[in-house]
């Protein structure tokens, strides 16, 4: 599991980036070194996701606020858990055996209908 953070320039959050891309590096090069023993390595990159996990940590008007600007203009909402797990299951099945060192953004298109504010 990596993150958007990997694909895109968040600057208020370099080291998570720095790590995340990582974690894309060695996706790749797993996928290149087990290729020929028909291992398949991909990560998924989710954007902001939709859970309750933020109510740990951080006041509820604050997430409120984050879901909605990070909401795609393509389709008014955000990733939730349920998206990112209907992309793992397909990465697992036979329906994915072409895809391979893949690092698959899930954000609703946010980032091809905004500018990173």
């Amino acid at each position: 599991m990596s993150s958007i953070a990997a694909t895109r320039l968040m600057e208020v959050s370099f080291m998570y980036g720095i790590t995340k891309s990582g974690i894309s590096y060695f996706t790749k090069t797993t996928a290149a070194s087990f290729a020929k023993d028909g291992i398949r390595c991909n990560a998924i990159c989710p954007g902001l996701i939709a859970t309750d996990i933020y109510g740990n940590f951080i006041p509820k008007e604050i997430v409120e606020t984050a879901l909605t600007v990070e909401a795609s203009l393509l389709n008014g909402k955000v990733a939730t858990v349920e998206d990112v797990a209907n992309m793992a299951v397909f990465l697992a099945s036979e329906k994915a055996a072409m895809v391979t060192g893949e690092c698959i953004v899930i954000d609703g298109g946010r980032f091809i209908t905004k500018i990173n504010e």
